[in-house]
């Protein structure tokens, strides 16, 4: 099944990966200048105790046997161009944001990065999107269509008991690793970040639920304007491509777009 991105799996992504609660307190290393769009609504301190506080949520979800950890570096947070959801919904969101955390526990080092949605609305809480360990390389709204994907997938393969666990709040997939795979179509980077606007490519990525992991092969087709197609790959990956491309074509001819699909 091809999913298109959209802003409603971004934030059905985004809650589910957004977590609250932290009982991990350090002094919080500065994150250089705060932009605009987060102190127009909070202090910049306000902000990052709360982006420490929902990483070290997110860490422990990871690593549970770890009590003591601690923040090392904080990139820049930084403004980035989502240029789909900014052109469609600019009414719901005000900025999106981009940060990378170091953290140290048990004696290990892990880099997390993350993104964070301003909503327009004053009284509205900045949204969190953690990126899946690893090496995706997919843009903000790609990634939560993703993982809405694969973790309802989880869901859907569990055991009876670990779905009612999960109904019960006491279980949720948790994002353990991802890995690039095979390029199928040309790559383009975005500038300055590690994430590709358009291609097409292979990941693999590995959820835990209820204690069991599983590894679902994923293959990406992004459409150069920050969001995409992705789909699962059960055998075939060319007829998964070929899908994406169908679901491509199918959707310019819905928004009557007179760009030639040329590589289909």
């Amino acid at each position: 099944m091809a999913v298109k991105t959209s802003t409603f799996l971004l934030w059905a992504g985004a809650g589910l990966l957004a977590m609250a609660g932290a009982n991990n307190r350090a002094e919080t290393p500065a994150a250089g200048a705060v932009p605009t769009a987060v102190t127009q609504r909070m202090s910049a301190d306000i902000f990052m105790r709360e982006a420490e506080r929902r990483l070290f949520n997110y860490h422990r979800s990871l690593s549970p046997q770890c009590t003591d950890r601690r923040v090392l570096q904080w990139s820049e947070l930084r403004e980035i161009e989502d240029p789909q959801i900014r052109a469609q919904k600019p009414h719901i969101l005000s900025a999106v944001l981009e940060q990378t955390a170091t953290v140290e526990a048990c004696g290990n080092q892990s880099r997390h990065r993350y993104w964070v949605y301003m909503p327009a609305a004053a009284g509205e809480a900045p949204v969190f999107l953690y990126a899946i360990p690893g090496s995706s390389r997919t843009w903000p709204l790609l990634h939560g269509s993703a993982w809405r994907l694969v973790s309802g997938l989880a869901l859907a393969q569990a055991s009876p008991a670990c779905r009612r666990a999960a109904e019960a709040g006491s279980s949720a997939p948790l994002a353990v690793s991802a890995s690039l795979g095979k390029v199928h179509e040309p790559l383009v980077p975005a500038a300055d970040m590690d994430v590709y606007l358009s291609g097409a490519w292979r990941e693999a990525w590995k959820l835990r639920l209820c204690r069991h992991e599983r590894t679902f092969e994923l293959i990406f087709l992004a459409d150069g304007a920050g969001g995409g197609y992705v789909t699962t790959v059960a055998g075939d990956a060319q007829a998964a491509l070929a899908d994406l491309k169908k679901a491509r074509r199918e959707a310019r001819r819905v928004i009557g777009s007179e760009t030639p699909a040329a590589s289909d």
